[in-house]
């Protein structure tokens, strides 16, 4: 089958100025259940941390301590949102048209007050995606507000402003172009990123050096379970 014509120009798009945004990457219903999930994972994390701190554990249950997004919660390698990078990875290559790793899942509830400061990613982002989940901003008395997703391409200085509805996915190369959103004025609002490396690229990381996907950063595997449930 031809490749129409609108394909072509997102990834013509992407070749040319390293990211491009997918409008509805997933469906609002994937969207919406992965919203109400990360606002459960945050409430969970807050009552075990407060209540039942013995059972605490921020990198299983997430934490409030990420330096570049202060206040928001944040959780490393979730099994949920591991499963969507594993689902987009076809979309992903097809776009940037490279063989890609699975790398990690960074997911974020953030609220009121909070930003993402002026940051480049680490080698394992080197292909990025900021997949929108949901939002509310009802204490904005309008719908029209939508916190936009800044990028500063480090060649040009040109700054970028993208805006995107739940299921909608900006993809970046988060090594090559600064990115930061300023004090978001709504509620809640959630957020995953899905990290990829180019096979052939510079890096060549899978997993985040991990064993597996779905686990945090410092646990490794027996080979066994690895066997089991790969």
């Amino acid at each position: 089958m031809q490749e129409n014509n609108m394909n072509k120009k997102i990834k013509k798009h992407f070749i040319e100025n390293n990211y491009v945004v997918i409008k509805g990457a997933i469906n609002l219903n994937l969207a919406n259940i992965s919203y109400n999930y990360l606002k459960m994972k945050a409430y969970q994390s807050v009552y075990k941390r407060n209540h039942l701190n013995e059972m605490y554990d921020k990198e299983w249950d997430g934490h409030f301590e990420d330096r570049q997004a202060p206040g928001s919660f944040s959780i490393y390698g979730d099994a949920l949102m591991e499963s969507i990078l594993i689902s987009l990875k076809p979309l992903m290559e097809d776009v940037t048209q490279k063989k890609l790793f699975h790398n990690y899942a960074y997911s974020r509830l953030y609220v009121t007050g909070n930003d993402l400061k002026v940051h480049t990613d680490r080698e394992s982002c080197e292909i990025s995606t900021s997949l929108c989940l949901g939002y509310d901003v009802s204490n904005q008395g309008e719908e029209t507000y939508c916190w936009p997703f800044g990028l500063i391409d480090q060649t040009t200085k040109k700054e970028i402003t993208v805006k995107l509805q739940p299921g909608d996915m900006l993809i970046y190369n988060g090594v090559k172009l600064e990115h930061y959103r300023e004090q978001f004025l709504g509620n809640n609002h959630a957020q995953v990123f899905l990290h990829y490396n180019d096979m052939n690229g510079d890096f060549k990381i899978e997993y985040d050096d991990r064993d597996r996907l779905g686990m945090p950063k410092q646990i490794k595997t027996y080979d066994k379970i690895r066997m089991m449930y790969k």
